[in-house]
């Protein structure tokens, strides 16, 4: 701490199973959850040091991007392809792209922020992540749902069991 000047910039990479469990990430969404803790509390250990320097601590969660620590994740390529289906840009995000978010951190144009982590993942993250055939799907889910709510046997938000014998025929493409 003492070799860095004020206004000096910390940054960390995480990933978004720091939040949510993801297949296959053990014990290193343990260690991201940690890692974004110990972002937020370095943040405000070292806003404003006895010196009077301000230094800022901030965090990217990336995307899944095909890396040799990613080798080791079993099935990763398997993740590459969900998260660019269900992603709003339907795309993976590259090492570029991450570098951009990581420069404008490390600059003066972001001296206003500090104990954030951003997420460069294409969207996947503040979404349903759920791919256009999954949406679909739901779609005639919602169909269906309404069909039920106006038959003779109507569901409410506190039936979670059905009877499929009991329950009238339905298609997911009626109105």
């Amino acid at each position: 701490l003492p070799y860095l000047n004020d206004k000096s910039s910390l940054l960390t990479l995480s990933y978004l199973g720091a939040l949510r469990s993801i297949p296959n990430y053990n014990t290193m969404g343990l260690a991201k959850a940690s890692l974004e803790a110990s972002v937020r509390y370095l943040a405000e250990a070292v806003g404003r040091t006895e010196d009077g320097r301000s230094i800022r601590a901030n965090g990217i969660s990336a995307g899944p991007i095909k890396t040799l620590a990613a080798s080791g994740i079993k099935d990763f390529g398997k993740l590459l392809s969900r998260v660019a289906d269900a992603s709003p840009l339907r795309r993976n995000v590259t090492i570029e792209d991450v570098g951009n978010v990581a420069a404008f951190l490390l600059s003066d144009l972001a001296s206003g922020m500090t104990a954030e982590i951003t997420y460069v993942d294409g969207g996947f993250s503040q979404t349903a992540g759920l791919s256009a055939d999954q949406v679909y799907t739901l779609a005639g889910l919602q169909r269906l749902y309404k069909q039920l709510a106006a038959s003779a046997y109507p569901i409410s938000a506190s039936s979670y069991f059905f009877d499929s014998n009991t329950l009238p025929r339905c298609t997911a493409d009626a109105a």
